[in-house]
Parts: C-alpha cells; structure tokens; sequence
C-alpha cells in the first residue's frame, strides 16, 4: 500500500523542482535584461557650459564686478588669479610712431587701409597681401586616452566636440584680402606707408572709416563703473566665473 503513495511523492516533489527551475531562469533573464539595459545608458558628465556677457559695469567689488547689458541684465563677474584681462582702445593714427609693428587690412585692391591692428614697438612682422577663397569641412577629432575609470563613450563625446578638425583649402580670385603685417615708416591723418619683413613697401589711405585699434594687458585694478567690457567664461550660480574679461576702448 505505501509503493503508490511513494510514487505521488516523487511525482509531486519533481513537478516542483520544474516550477522552481523555471522561476529561477526567468529571474536570471530579468536580470542579465536590466544589467544590460543599466550598462547601456552612460552617465556622463555635464560639459562645461560658456557664457558671454557685453555691457557696462555698474559696480565693483573685491574679486567681482557687476555688468549690466543693453537689456538691463545685471550679470555677476567674478575675477580670479587666473583671469586674463586686455584693454582695446582706438589711439588716432598721428599717435603712432615710426618702428611700430602693426597689422594692416584693406580693400581687395590693397589701397585703403579698412583696419589697422598695432601690435607693439620695434617688431617687425611678416606676411604679405593675398587673395583668395576657399572651403573645406574638417572632422573634429579628439585625442588622448581615457582613464580606466571614465566611460569611454563619454570620452568619446569630448573628443568629438573639443577635437581639432582639419580646415580646407583653396584658392582663386575674388575673396576678401588678407592683410600684411609690418612696420610703420610713415604716417599722419590720411597716409599709412610701411614694410613688411622682406622690405616690400607698402603705401595704404586712411579714412575716416578706418579703424585703429591697439590691445593692451591690464589688471583688474583697471576695471572703473562706467567701463564698457566683454567677459567670456563658464557659467555659474552666480552669473560667470570669467577666463577673459576686455575692456572696450
């Protein structure tokens, strides 16, 4: 009488180890699924975010100034140890002394001078008139490694976004003028005449439409309410951690 009900038992105790084999491979797959759904979502780090704010200083303080743009907006600046600062002012042109190297810009016929960059005393340059134009794509791309710990896809991304890409190339008749940069042998309110680094003359117009600009290394003692200034870097809860601010002339 006990040989059938043995049997049951057995039947009954295999019929469960099936169900609890079953149950156990479909929690392994759920598993091995949500793995691969977690390792294919990369967390990244947020990229650094640029910020440009243009306007007129209303306030200073210690490390920090106050920019109030066109709109309105008052924008907070803070300066660090590693802020680069510049000021860009516009001297006249019979300001400018003989020996000084400067950057000239012209029109495609190389006769007025549409803008005048000094650059600094007693340097000469080189370089020379050119035309031309041309095009080319380039396709950035990042270099370095990765550490072990970074996501590689993250990596990849930076690369991307911050590589060098490769600028194209060309040539032909019609394009904007390039300039020559050399040095001051001559000038006053309506002649520029100067020599690039192989001793080429150059004899350039000045107008009233001429723009002479010079730009200067300052510091942040220099930085006045009133000033109209130009600030570039990354934003922050405050207004902009700045990497350059200049100072318009």
């Amino acid at each position: 009488m006990r040989a059938p009900s043995l049997r049951l038992s057995a039947a009954v105790a295999a019929f469960c180890l099936m169900i609890a084999t079953v149950l156990l491979a479909g929690c392994g797959t759920a598993s091995a699924s949500t793995s691969a759904n977690a390792s294919a979502t990369a967390t990244c780090p947020p990229q650094a975010s640029f910020k440009t704010v243009t306007g007129k200083i209303t306030s200073t303080g210690s490390g920090t100034i106050a920019v109030t743009d066109s709109q309105g907006k008052v924008t907070q600046v803070q300066i660090s140890s590693t802020t680069r600062l510049t000021q860009i002012a516009h001297p006249a042109a019979t300001s400018l002394a003989m020996g000084t190297s400067v950057l000239v810009l012209t029109d495609t016929n190389a006769t007025v001078a549409q803008r005048i960059n000094v650059l600094g005393a007693g340097a000469n340059g080189s370089g020379g008139f050119g035309f031309g134009s041309g095009s080319g794509s380039g396709r950035p791309t990042g270099t370095g490694t990765p550490s072990a710990r970074a996501d590689s896809r993250c990596f990849q991304r930076t690369g991307q976004r911050f590589g060098q890409g490769t600028p194209g190339a060309g040539n032909g008749n019609g394009g904007a003028f390039q300039g020559v940069q050399g040095t001051i042998d001559t000038i006053n309110s309506g002649r520029l005449t100067f020599h690039d680094a192989q001793g080429q003359e150059y004899s350039v117009a000045i107008t009233p439409a001429t723009v002479i600009q010079q730009t200067a290394l300052a510091k942040a003692s220099d930085l006045k309410v009133g000033m109209n200034v130009v600030a570039v870097g990354s934003a922050s809860s405050a207004g902009i951690a700045a990497r350059t601010i200049a100072i318009q002339g």
